[in-house]
């Protein structure tokens, strides 16, 4: 069935094109999963994270083409730049695959942090809050101050009685004495 209908032609087209990206993209996307066939979550992870990769320059490619030359690149162009990752040993692929994993180790490192504080420090501050008073607060200071006051002065007067004879000793004995005699 032929058409002389200029739509139905650009329509048959679009969808041929469309169908050859996604044969190229299957075998690209067949690569970077198989490569992770270890069962590795991580691995699984990576091979899905570089896809898209892939996918996103792809589509920034072709935008930037149709921006510049006012159509789609061909088919010939498109299948150039996606044959370097149906290379499963290519720079391409192996550069794609390493940029992914850094995202991944950065995106891990990020998730930590933030879950460090979501699920430590955060309960410990509502925990804090929650069981902090002010005049509690002011009493509890105001009492171990008082208590480190009388433990100093005990210290103080078992050194003096102790050691009867030192010049500390006698200042403290000078001062605890009752000066009963007046000067005149």
């Amino acid at each position: 069935m032929t058409t002389n209908n200029p739509d139905e032609i650009n329509s048959q087209q679009i969808d041929n094109d469309e169908l050859f990206l996604m044969q190229e993209d299957e075998e690209v996307f067949a690569i970077l999963i198989a490569s992770t066939n270890n069962n590795s979550k991580h691995d699984e992870l990576l091979g899905m994270v570089a896809y898209a990769k892939y996918s996103l320059q792809k589509h920034q490619y072709v935008s930037l083409y149709k921006r510049e030359n006012r159509q789609l690149p061909s088919k010939e162009v498109l299948k150039a730049i996606i044959t370097p990752f149906k290379d499963k040993n290519s720079d391409a692929l192996s550069s794609l695959k390493q940029s992914s994993d850094q995202f991944l180790k950065e995106y891990a490192k990020e998730y930590l942090e933030n879950a460090k504080q979501e699920e430590i420090i955060q309960p410990i501050e509502k925990v804090i809050e929650k069981n902090t008073n002010f005049w509690v607060s002011v009493w509890a200071s105001i009492v171990g101050a008082f208590i480190y006051s009388v433990v100093i002065a005990l210290v103080i007067l078992i050194v003096t009685a102790a050691i009867p004879d030192n010049k500390f000793a006698r200042i403290i004995k000078i001062l605890l004495e009752d000066n009963t005699t007046e000067i005149k």
